[in-house]
């Protein structure tokens, strides 16, 4: 999503047209309202107005807000300030990424309005469930920004009708279907002047002035995006007004005005730093560090680049979130029609014992036994199932938060590199901090990969006799690098004639990661010991550090199947995933393990194995 698209998008989302301010002014006549009015309907939806008038600043605030009055309405019956109660709370999930629940909401208003008769709050259900979908890139936004303006049009909401067809000319404006997204702007701005809704006309003319410029008639670009800001100052719209300038500053630098483009920008990135905008500021700050670069400032490009990766550090942060609910969501839909088929197989089954119960009295005991043993079936299926899905769960969640920083990363260094906005010098900075991201991407790879095979029952163990001594001695020299960086000293204190039957492949990745992680919570002048000893009928082998140990609230939950993880001395990462394989591994060898720290002084894991 570009930048223009971004900002436009949060001023869309709304329920009704009624109340689109969010100033003091707006929430102070929507309170005396309030108080002067009888009818507890009308109460009711008026704190919903109130409600809406907070949801992209302060969403917690909408959402305590919107719940009292949806008990309200439920309580008493109301449906129509239910459904608006429902759509509101759904926004404010909108804003804090909870796509997941944010969808349940809406879904839950259309057969709400539907009963109370609530065209217009049917339309904007639609267009609402069509900008959940946006964001996450999904095709069916389209289809419902367009039956959200079928439903508008019925009712002649030209106020809707306009907003619904802004979206949908983003939606073009995204696939680069340049013209009909140009119709859908022109449209809904016509419908906006008809009403006389500023906010509307003024983004409207934005929207007009990129889609203008992608067409390459910079003229007619001007015109609209000067008509935009001309509007937006009037009414205080800060938020489009950025947008308007960002679009000035690139319309000026495709018509080689550099002085005029800088100062565009400069009032773009200016606005957006006082509005804390973070999204506009990262965009402004890289246009001006390649406008000062162009010109040879290098000065004044190397404070707009800092600027520019210091902002994009923090969204990229806020990305990973909103990722990770994307999938979610998707994940949870599925879990939904899986419960679903679930209870249909159950509900099958029952029907047919009763029909055969009053038919057929002899075969009861066969049939009891028919019946057992097919829901037994099901259950089976359903466990299956949801064993699977929490495996999608995790993967999807580690590949969006540990595999795409690195990737990313790379496509972006690559992406300057391509466009000339970075030398090869200046890609040379960067490469030790690239080359530590993508080796914990491979090693993460590779843990997960294993965690998923093990989750679905699909490591065959291959038990062989193996000298423990050989097992720490492999890792010992793998990280010897990483401990060397750090200062940590890696001592070996096994008896190398003890042997114990295990799967090498399984037990290797237990040692792997025990050390691995002593090495992350070891700092400078810590020791990591490796020991290995026979007791009786076992064998105990041990990895001990003199690191910064766990903290007693969190040993409970180091082995737990959800994962657990912290930064690491150097502000190394992890997946979580990395002792839960551990205890399984073991456990599957016969063993087991446990752990002992001292928070601040180190950790010991130990391990029981059988011996021969």
């Amino acid at each position: 999503m570009n930048h223009k698209q971004t900002l436009t998008l949060w001023l869309l989302l709304t329920i009704t047209p009624s109340a689109q301010s969010q100033t003091k002014q707006a929430i102070d006549s929507l309170q005396r309202l309030f108080a002067s009015t009888k009818a507890d309907t009308t109460k009711n939806i008026i704190l919903i107005e109130i409600a809406k008038q907070y949801y992209r600043n302060k969403p917690d605030t909408t959402l305590l807000l919107t719940k009292q009055a949806a008990s309200w309405a439920e309580e008493n019956k109301f449906v129509r300030g239910q459904a608006r109660a429902y759509n509101v709370m759904g926004l404010s999930c909108l804003v804090k990424g909870n796509y997941n629940e944010a969808l349940g909401l809406f879904q839950k208003s259309i057969p709400l309005f539907t009963i109370a008769h609530d065209r217009q709050g049917l339309g904007f259900a639609h267009n609402n469930i069509g900008l959940l979908y946006y964001y996450q890139g999904d095709s069916l936004a389209l289809g419902y920004f367009q039956k959200a303006v079928d439903i508008h049009t019925n009712i002649q909401d030209d106020e809707g009708t306009a907003l619904a067809l802004n979206n949908i000319g983003l939606v073009y404006e995204g696939k680069g279907d340049f013209q009909l997204a140009l119709a859908q702007y022109q449209k809904a701005l016509a419908l906006y002047k008809k009403v006389e809704i500023k906010l509307g006309i003024g983004q409207s003319y934005t929207n007009l002035g990129f889609i203008y410029m992608q067409l390459k008639d910079y003229i007619r670009s001007l015109e609209n995006l000067e008509s935009g800001v001309r509007i937006q100052g009037e009414i205080n719209d800060q938020t489009t007004l950025v947008s308007s300038y960002m679009g000035l500053a690139e319309v000026y630098k495709r018509l080689k005005q550099k002085p005029k483009s800088i100062e565009y920008a400069a009032r773009a990135l200016e606005l957006s730093l006082q509005i804390q905008s973070a999204y506009d500021a990262m965009e402004a700050s890289g246009f001006l560090y390649r406008a000062y670069k162009d010109q040879h400032r290098t000065d004044e490009a190397l404070r707009y680049f800092e600027l520019n990766k210091k902002l994009s550090d923090s969204i990229f942060s806020v990305e990973k979130t909103k990722a990770i609910a994307s999938l979610e969501t998707r994940v949870e839909l599925e879990k939904k029609e899986i419960e679903v088929e679930v209870l249909k197989g159950e509900k099958r089954i029952q029907t047919i014992a009763t029909v055969v119960a009053l038919g057929i009295l002899i075969a009861a005991s066969t049939f009891t036994y028919f019946l057992f043993r097919n829901r037994r079936k099901l259950q089976q299926q359903s466990e299956m199932l949801e064993t699977s899905n929490k495996v999608k769960d995790k993967i999807f969640s580690i590949v969006s938060h540990d595999l795409r920083s690195p990737l990313n990363a790379l496509k972006g260094m690559f992406s300057l590199l391509e466009k000339g906005d970075m030398n090869a010098q200046e890609f040379q900075q960067f490469i030790p901090d690239l080359n530590k991201r993508l080796t914990h991407a491979a090693d993460i790879t590779e843990e997960l990969l294993l965690w998923s095979r093990n989750q679905l029952n699909r490591i065959e163990l291959n038990p062989v006799e193996v000298k423990p001594y050989q097992l720490f001695k492999k890792e010992a020299d793998r990280f010897k690098q990483n401990a060397y960086e750090k200062g940590i000293n890696i001592i070996i204190e096994a008896d190398e004639s003890i042997k114990t039957k295990v799967d090498v492949d399984t037990m290797q990745t237990v040692i792997r990661n025990l050390v691995s992680n002593a090495v992350k919570f070891c700092k400078k002048g810590d020791t990591i010991t490796l020991v290995s000893k026979e007791d009786s009928n076992t064998i105990k082998l041990a990895v001990k550090d003199t690191g910064t140990g766990i903290k007693p609230e969190d040993l409970s939950k180091i082995f737990d199947s959800r994962g657990f993880t912290t930064h690491g001395t150097a502000g190394e990462a992890g997946t979580g995933l990395g002792l839960m394989l551990c205890k399984e591994f073991v456990e599957k060898n016969g063993g087991k393990i446990d752990v002992e720290s001292n928070w601040g002084k180190g950790t010991s894991f130990s391990i029981t194995l059988p011996a021969l």
